[in-house]
C-alpha cells in the first residue's frame, strides 16, 4: 500500500507510532509518501532509518507552490493542510494513495478499504452544520479530510495544477476549515462515502452522545487534544499507549498515564461547580 503524509517538524516522533501501527496491522511492503516544505534533514535521516529497519520504503517530496498567502485558521493548523491537494501532481507516477493525518492510529487491516473503487473517498463528517454554511456551493453532504484514499491518476486528469491553485485563491476567503472546506467543494460530485470506522474521532465519542460509537475501529483520529500531550482530558490515550508500550516507550507511557490523569482530575475540579461533562 501506498501512504501519504504531510507533516513539518513538529510531527516527526508521532507520525513513527502511526507507522508503526499501520505496519503492525497490514502485512507486505510499503510506500511511505511525504510531501513537506518544512522538515529538516536531521529528521528525514531518522524517519528514513526508522521505516527501513521495518523493512519498507520512504520517499520525501518537496512543497515548491506558492501558497504562502492563503488563509491557516486555528492554532492547531499550518500551511501543510493544502498539501494533500497537491499531490496528484507531485507524486506523478502514483496511481493510489492512502492519505492520514498525523493524529491517528492504525487498529486493524486497511485491505478492504484500500481497494474500494473511487475517485476521492472519505468518512463524512459527524457534524453536518458545514453544509449550511457552504450552501451556495451546492454542499449537501460534508466530509471530513483527516483520512482520504484518492485515486491519483484520475485526479490528474480531471484538473491541471494551476487550474487548482486559482480555484483555492478564488475560494479563499469562504474557507473557514481551509483544505477540507475546498475538498468538499471541488469534489462534491466524486466523494465516495467510506464507514466511520475508518476516521473514527474517538474523543468526541466520548464526550458527545450523538456521535455514533463504533466497537471497533480501524483508524482513530484524535482530532482534539492530542494523547501524547499533557494537557488531555479525555479516557480514550489507552490505545496510543498500547502503541507506546510495544515500542520500548514504557517510560513515556507511564509519564503521561500519570499526567492525564492528574489533568483530568484538575479540570473536573475546575467544572464540578458548574456541573459540566468533561
Amino acid at each position: 500500500m501506498n501512504f501519504l503524509f504531510c507533516i513539518n517538524n513538529q510531527y516527526c516522533e508521532t507520525i513513527k507510532v502511526l507507522i508503526y501501527s499501520l505496519i503492525t496491522y497490514n502485512p507486505g511492503c510499503h510506500h511511505f509518501y511525504f510531501i513537506y516544505s518544512n522538515l529538516s534533514l536531521k529528521n528525514q535521516k531518522e524517519l528514513t532509518n526508522y521505516t527501513k529497519k521495518l523493512g519498507h520504503l520512504i520517499s520525501f517530496h518537496k512543497f515548491n507552490v506558492k501558497i504562502d498567502s492563503l488563509p491557516v485558521n486555528g492554532i492547531n493548523w499550518s500551511i501543510e493542510i493544502y498539501f494533500r491537494l497537491f499531490a496528484c501532481y507531485i507524486l506523478k507516477d502514483v496511481e493510489k494513495i492512502l492519505y492520514l493525518d498525523g493524529d491517528i492510529i492504525c487498529t486493524g487491516n486497511l485491505s478492504e478499504l484500500y481497494k474500494y473503487p473511487c475517485i476521492i473517498a472519505a468518512v463524512e463528517n459527524d457534524n453536518q452544520d458545514a453544509c449550511k454554511r457552504l450552501s451556495t456551493e451546492g454542499i449537501t453532504t460534508y466530509f471530513n479530510s483527516g483520512v482520504l484514499l484518492l485515486n491519483l491518476k484520475q485526479l490528474r486528469e480531471m484538473d491541471d495544477e494551476n487550474s487548482l491553485l486559482n480555484e483555492i485563491f478564488s475560494l479563499k476567503e469562504k474557507l473557514i476549515f481551509p483544505d477540507q472546506d475546498f475538498l468538499n467543494i471541488k469534489y462534491k460530485k466524486v466523494i465516495s462515502p467510506i464507514p466511520k470506522i475508518y476516521n473514527y474521532m474517538i474523543s468526541v465519542a466520548e464526550i458527545n452522545p450523538n456521535y455514533m460509537r463504533e466497537e471497533k475501529p480501524i483508524l482513530v483520529h484524535y482530532v482534539m487534544e492530542k494523547p501524547w500531550s499533557i494537557k488531555f482530558p479525555y479516557k480514550t490515550d489507552n490505545l496510543y499507549f498500547k502503541l507506546l508500550w510495544h515500542l520500548n516507550k514504557k517510560t513515556k507511557v507511564i509519564k503521561l498515564l500519570i499526567l492525564h490523569r492528574l489533568y483530568r482530575i484538575y479540570q473536573l475540579t475546575l467544572v464540578s461547580k458548574e456541573g459540566r461533562r468533561i
